[in-house]
């Protein structure tokens, strides 16, 4: 069983009614289904699951990126996963990867960042300083499936909110702290 950051990813209308549990963006080179779920491996490691007709198991009342299930919707996956292969198991309380930030100073593009430690950003936005915004970690997913390599304040559409290429600017909160702690749906 593996230990890993997730995103979770429904569309009813685009996906017919399959709900997708992302891990990292590589490539697949083989594929398991046992019963409705489907495994999808990259050099013998699960990349990407897959649960069919999902609404015979939960009702699922939103579509795009889903961050932060609440523990009664992993219980409920990983129901569905044990009874079809047992080969993988969600951790509860999935860090976002998405942390909240204060903005300290701005040389030209080059960014100093509160996230807990001082961080560099590189960001060719006028941000501004001394405000809170969110934060992607290295090594984060964001909602078009990609990994950050590099820290990046983060736009609404990173996060998953909505379409917009807007910085997400957050009210003062603590600095460090996982931006969608307790925000699970």
């Amino acid at each position: 069983m593996q230990n890993k950051m997730y995103r979770l990813f429904y569309d009813y209308m685009d996906k017919n009614d399959v709900l997708e549990i992302f891990f990292i963006n590589k490539k697949e080179d083989k594929k398991e289904q046992i019963g409705d779920v489907i495994y999808y491996y990259s050099n013998n490691d699960i990349v990407k699951i897959e649960i069919l007709n999902i609404s015979n198991y939960m009702k699922i009342k939103t579509s795009g990126m889903i961050i932060n299930p609440i523990n009664d919707i992993v219980d409920i996956l990983n129901s569905i996963l044990i009874n079809n292969g047992d080969k993988f198991r969600l951790n509860k309380n999935n860090p976002s990867g998405f942390k909240i930030g204060h903005v300290l100073e701005k040389d030209e593009c080059f960014y100093q960042v509160d996230i807990g430690k001082i961080i560099t950003v590189i960001d060719d936005r006028d941000i501004k300083v001394d405000s809170y915004v969110i934060v992607g970690d290295i090594g984060t997913l964001l909602s078009d499936k990609n990994i950050l390599t590099k820290y990046k304040i983060v736009t609404y559409k990173d996060i998953g909110i909505n379409d917009s290429e807007e910085i997400a600017y957050i009210e003062k909160d603590k600095v460090g702290k996982d931006y969608f702690e307790n925000k699970g749906v």
